[in-house]
């Protein structure tokens, strides 16, 4: 198992006197608008954890209004998979910003958007690493943790890029949190029988609330007492009504609804949502 203490790549942060400013902040997990795809930033102070992009360039429109304007880095960058609803938009962020460090989703060399992020990635010389389970990312006291995929999810997906979807499992000293990317029933049953689903207070619905995810069993494992939505206006029925109906009981917010939403430390510990339109999504 692998660990990056990004904290150690901070050090120029500490000394220029930042980390008083970084202390007295608490994590933020924003899940952007960025209409029918994926896009979620995690950041404290000037410190920037993105986890993919969406299908466009509204992601740097939505990531400006959540984060420092004269910021150009962008700490830790997580690529979950290779549908052009999550990476496109990756793409022009990594092409915009200095990237510290890329996690990488399941390679797909004959992609013409994977060949052109791999050319990036080179022209900047970014530090890249395969993100699969078990490997951990630590910036003070978040940790990041890399749930899926495993060795045979990654050959699985190469016939089903989203069953080899990152997952990743988030945690402060406050509240935890699960991404479940754009993972299909048969990786949510693979993950529930390996008992390596944690419990999360936040649940990143997977694949936009599609009616092949959100499982019964999963739910019930990951028990969240939220569960976010990132969806657009789209041609295939996301959020469906059958996905809606499992997730009964828990509080719902959606993109589309609500515009960005963002998570942070409450009051007495509790998770306090706020969102740039209307958090007002009930189930």
């Amino acid at each position: 198992m692998k660990k990056f203490l990004i904290i150690l790549s901070l050090i120029d942060v500490i000394s220029a006197g930042i980390f008083f400013h970084f202390r007295k902040q608490s994590w933020a997990v924003n899940f952007l608008d960025v209409g029918q795809g994926d896009s979620i930033l995690i950041n404290r102070g000037n410190i920037d954890v993105l986890v993919d992009g969406g299908p466009d360039n509204k992601v740097l429109r939505s990531m400006a209004k959540v984060r420092s304007p004269i910021d150009d880095k962008i700490e830790v960058v997580i690529s979950t998979h290779t549908d052009s609803d999550h990476l496109w938009g990756l793409l022009q962020v990594i092409k915009k910003y200095k990237v510290e460090l890329l996690l990488l989703s399941s390679p797909q060399p004959d992609l013409p958007l994977f060949k052109e992020l791999i050319g990036v990635i080179q022209e900047k010389k970014i530090k890249t690493v395969l993100g699969e389970q078990g490997e951990k990312i630590e910036i003070g006291d978040l940790t990041l943790s890399i749930i899926a995929p495993d060795e045979k999810l990654r050959e699985y997906g190469s016939k089903k890029p989203n069953a080899s979807s990152t997952v990743v499992y988030g945690k402060t000293l406050h509240f935890s949190f699960l991404l479940a990317a754009d993972i299909e029933a048969s990786t949510e049953q693979y993950l529930t029988g390996l008992n390596s689903l944690p419990q999360a207070d936040v649940l990143k619905v997977a694949h936009h609330g599609s009616k092949t995810s959100s499982t019964s069993g999963f739910i019930k494992i990951v028990n969240p007492s939220i569960a976010i939505i990132s969806v657009g206006k789209n041609s295939y029925g996301h959020p469906n009504k059958e996905t809606l109906e499992r997730l009964k009981g828990i509080e719902i917010e959606r993109t589309d609804y609500s515009g960005t939403i963002t998570m942070k430390e409450g009051d007495n510990g509790k998770i306090k949502l706020s969102c740039e339109k209307k958090c007002h999504t009930k189930n």
